[in-house]
């Protein structure tokens, strides 16, 4: 009988050999779950990282890209409104040119013509305006003008008036 209490004692020996080893197997495979879902969490987080990373990306830059466009808008209007007021400053300048005209030939049908050639005055009026936009810099100049006195404008127009020479005729007394 001494023989079965050795195979009693090898099974008990071998049942808790097996029990320790299914004990550790399901102490690492629940430590493999935390460590997993750990790292699915981590996962997880980078991906909404990444995404929120991205959205803002596409919101800034649907930014930028709206800001440009009202940029290039206001630009337009601005170059508009330039170009009317530049538009309401030459018909102005017509207009008091040919008031002045009109004033200066009435003053001479007055006054009687003694030269034998009309002068034709002629009034320059310089206006400059320059308007440059750059798309890649984006960059508008404001509207600059350069005017000349009435003096400057009369002392212009005899020099680019024609010139007439009067013949001198003597005649014996």
């Amino acid at each position: 009988m001494r023989s079965q209490p050795d195979h009693h004692d090898v099974l008990t020996a071998l049942l808790n050999l097996c029990n320790n080893a299914v004990t550790e197997c399901e102490a690492e495979l629940e430590q493999q779950r935390a460590s997993d879902m750990a790292e699915a969490k981590r996962l997880e987080e980078e991906r909404k990282v990444r995404e929120n990373e991205a959205r803002m990306l596409a919101e800034q830059q649907e930014k930028e890209r709206r800001e440009k466009t009202e940029k290039m808008e206001k630009d337009r209007l601005e170059i508009e409104a330039v170009e009317r007021d530049l538009a309401a400053r030459k018909e102005a300048l017509r207009n008091s040119q040919k008031g002045s005209d009109n004033d200066e030939e009435d003053g001479e049908e007055e006054e009687g013509s003694e030269s034998g050639a009309e002068e034709q005055p002629v009034s320059v009026s310089v206006n400059m305006v320059a308007i440059l936009y750059t798309y890649s810099d984006q960059q508008f100049c404001q509207d600059t003008s350069k005017t000349k006195t009435k003096r400057e404008l009369e002392e212009e127009g005899r020099k680019k008036a024609p010139q007439t020479t009067h013949g001198v005729v003597s005649v014996p007394l």
